[in-house]
């Protein structure tokens, strides 16, 4: 981008750029196959690979993890328990989101409004493209909190999956319970870490 801007006439003022890019253009002069592999093949699943090679978390890989834990990977999943609170405000879908979560969710990211909760189980890529926006912002969050210990992001994102932003700093926090029947942060956290190394 800066590269076109120095191009007009006059040159434009370049844009600073994050430290995050800085890092990652350090890190694809290191590895010119892969720089090479963004520039002539770009795609979102090789943007990932290249964010796991360069040290980053992979957010495709992290909702494996999560569907995985949360569904066994199904779209049309439901968690209604009254012993959760989850009868009033049932958890939906493969990642098990809230349905309060969604129809918020849905107009805030530019996904529009879901329909109804029959309408969100039978619509598979609504569900991935809210999962991808949302997850991302909480890796973020995570990565920047957990002071490059990436372990510890990975399970920072799972908790505030699961347990919102109050699960953020109770990643590790065997008394952060999930309610009668669940796992309790600590033991949630580990497996989604689990999954996310084991590729599942």
């Amino acid at each position: 981008m800066n590269a076109q801007r120095r191009l007009q006439q006059p040159p434009l003022k370049e844009i600073p750029l994050p430290k995050e890019a800085n890092y990652l253009e350090e890190a694809l002069k290191a590895s010119p196959a892969l720089r090479n592999a963004m520039i002539t093949k770009p795609s979102y699943k090789i943007a990932q690979r290249t964010v796991e090679q360069v040290g980053g978390i992979s957010t495709s890989n992290m909702l494996k993890a999560i569907g995985f834990q949360e569904s066994g990977g199904n779209y049309r999943a439901q968690n209604r328990d009254p012993a959760t609170g989850n009868h009033r405000d049932p958890a939906l879908g493969k990642y098990q989101m809230l349905w309060s979560n969604i129809v918020v969710w849905g107009p805030k990211y530019g996904l529009g409004h879901p329909g109804s909760q029959e309408a969100f189980l039978n619509n598979p890529d609504y569900q991935e493209r809210m999962a991808q926006v949302v997850m991302g912002e909480y890796i973020r969050q995570a990565v920047n909190a957990s002071g490059g210990d990436l372990n510890q992001a990975v399970r920072r994102a799972a908790a505030m999956w699961y347990g919102g932003p109050g699960g953020f700093n109770n990643w590790n926090n065997p008394r952060f319970s999930g309610g009668p029947g669940y796992p309790n942060m600590e033991a949630y956290t580990r497996s989604v870490l689990q999954h996310y190394v084991g590729g599942k």
